[in-house]
């Protein structure tokens, strides 16, 4: 089955994954998350990025992002390979901390955005970690409820929603997160709009599967990639679809194999036919690529290159 099209918009709020790769811990104490805070409050300021609520847990993370001026997956990039970086360094690893994927949700503000920062700060409580959300550190709850403070948080636009103070507002912040019937009925809606992309109300949704349908129209095409890729990587057809086994070239077929795999509108089956390789090839490809930041790194390149060149930069899974 395809995966399912990210949807990016600046000035929109997503509610942001990020899982451990295989299921791993991202997070092994106290300092790594405060690391994983300070990579974050430098793409608040290098990017304008917003935060408008978050809750680390082990192994995966959740985040409220609103991009301002750089696309989503950029920013998500900037802090996520920063602090990849450092786990691995700091715990002696090597290969990749994260899914080569992550999730985001587009959210429609108000009553649905609302749900969200719920279903986030709860995260802890559901998990069996502490039975009261201000118990847990490292979320954005005690922020929102104002025994914290936090410079980087943006917590205006979530507030403003329950009321003109923020004595009132936190009042009622409290109280609805404390709805249990509601925040359970948050869970199995959450992970619904996984399968869209978005989360919202009939008018948002239909705007969103509009814009999910003209871009399954998009112009894109495997000879577009292979003609970036041929002034990026350096290499000619013939040697490329050849036999040879010679690294450069075994790199040039993971990268491609890796960027197909990457941009939904392409089709591996596509690639097998253009390189002359059976599916067990390209997939071998594929693994090859992802086993490399090197080659991991030049796919994603390669993908927004394309995607650049062809004026569809709205829209990449990552």
């Amino acid at each position: 089955m395809p995966r399912q099209r990210r949807f990016m918009k600046l000035h929109t709020c997503h509610h942001v994954m990020l899982r451990g790769n295989g299921g791993q811990l991202i997070f092994s104490d106290d300092q790594d998350k405060a690391k994983f805070c300070q990579y974050l409050q430098n793409v608040v300021i290098e990017y304008e990025m917003v935060i408008h609520a978050y809750c680390f847990m082990n192994n995966h993370v959740h985040l409220i992002l609103e991009p301002k001026k750089i696309e989503l997956f950029k920013c998500v990039q900037a802090f996520a390979g920063n602090y990849a970086q450092y786990f691995n360094h700091r715990h002696k690893l090597r290969g990749h901390l994260f899914q080569d994927r992550f999730r985001s949700i587009l959210v429609e503000d108000g009553t649905y955005l609302m749900r969200v920062v719920r279903y986030i700060h709860l995260n802890p409580v559901r998990a069996n970690l502490v039975s009261e959300p201000q118990d847990y550190v490292w979320s954005s709850y005690c922020a929102y409820i104002g025994i914290e403070e936090n410079p980087w948080l943006q917590q205006k636009r979530v507030l403003r929603k329950f009321g003109d103070t923020y004595t009132k507002a936190r009042q009622e912040f409290v109280l609805h997160t404390s709805r249990k019937m509601d925040a359970e009925l948050d869970v199995s809606i959450v992970r619904e709009s996984n399968q869209i992309g978005a989360f919202g109300g009939d008018q948002f949704l239909k705007e969103v599967l509009d814009f999910n349908l003209d871009h399954k129209k998009s112009k894109i095409k495997l000879d577009d990639l292979i003609a970036v890729a041929k002034i990026e990587l350096k290499f000619n057809i013939e040697e490329v679809v050849s036999e040879s086994r010679e690294k450069r070239l075994v790199d040039v077929r993971s990268i491609l194999a890796l960027a197909v795999k990457k941009i939904p509108e392409l089709y591996l089956k596509d690639l097998e036919s253009f390189l002359k390789r059976d599916p067990s090839s390209i997939c071998r490809l594929i693994a090859r690529a992802r086993q490399s930041d090197y080659l991991t790194n030049q796919a994603i390149r390669l993908v927004e290159m394309t995607l650049a060149t062809i004026g569809d930069g709205s829209c990449i899974s990552a």
